[in-house]
């Protein structure tokens, strides 16, 4: 499933003390089944940082993409939720100082996986900087997905 070993999972650069690991599947996964992300926002500062959580589906941009090929598109399912998330207000989430926040995304709801390959991706987030210095994005590992057709 999922290593939570927090020192041996692979993370993003740093950006303003925040940075985000991303994790998937470690063996092959056969076209139509569930792909499956988790994500760990991490606040190495020592203050606070509070940013908007519009839709639990897209509370991280995601870059999907196929080795050789375009990027990714969003599945049907997918464009009517990123449709529904601008209609929506969101909550502000607070990751304390020195800690993190989990979270896990079924990411095949979101994006086509239907052809064989590797896909890799990234996850991101927009969060506001400390002191006042604007918006800063916050990019995670890249991992890769293997997709195989079924038999």
């Amino acid at each position: 499933m999922f290593t939570w070993n927090l020192k041996k999972r692979a993370w993003g650069n740093s950006v303003d003390d925040c940075r985000i690991s991303l994790g998937g599947p470690k063996a092959k996964i056969a076209v139509g089944s569930p792909v499956r992300l988790d994500l760990i926002f991490q606040n190495d500062g020592d203050t606070g940082i509070g940013y908007p959580r519009v839709s639990i589906w897209f509370e991280y941009d995601f870059e999907v993409s196929l080795v050789g090929a375009r990027g990714v598109p969003l599945t049907r399912t997918g464009q009517e939720k990123r449709d529904a998330m601008e209609e929506q207000g969101g909550v502000l989430l607070e990751c304390p100082p020195h800690d993190r926040i989990s979270s896990s995304v079924e990411i095949s709801q979101l994006y086509d996986f239907k052809t064989p390959g590797e896909y890799e991706i990234v996850a991101s987030k927009k969060v506001p900087g400390r002191g006042g210095s604007g918006i800063i994005t916050v990019v995670s590992n890249q991992i890769t997905v293997e997709v195989y057709k079924r038999n």
